[in-house]
């Protein structure tokens, strides 16, 4: 091992940040799909085109403008993330028959789900 460290290279002092730059739009209920599952982004239906920077263990979405739209683990990570209830339920009250069928329809209290 000691020979062999004169002629390997030195580790940098500073960390190589690894990731994925991609350009992504949002759908019409404010989603962009990251590693195959759509992942819910507030505000994200105002902008055209978004950058998804995606690294190994986590994703930020980025306006055009910079503006940090999201972050948090990537879906394959299996950590929960929260649920923008502010939104959904703006959504919810312009369209209240679409409740049923919402992808956050099953994260209700029983006692607040419709039947």
């Amino acid at each position: 091992m000691e020979e062999e460290k004169k002629y390997g290279l030195a580790l940098p002092e500073t960390e190589y940040p690894v990731f994925k730059k991609t350009m992504v739009t949002a759908n019409k209920y404010g989603e962009v799909t990251i590693d195959g599952m759509a992942v819910h982004v507030t505000n994200s239906y105002h902008y055209n085109k978004l950058y998804l920077i995606v690294y190994w263990d986590h994703f930020k979405v980025i306006s055009q403008h910079g503006e940090l739209l999201s972050k948090g683990p990537r879906p394959y990570m299996n950590q929960t993330r929260e649920i923008p209830w502010q939104s959904i339920l703006k959504n919810w009250m312009r369209k209240p028959r679409s409740i049923v069928y919402s992808r956050y329809f099953p994260y209700l209290p029983g006692r607040i789900a419709i039947t």
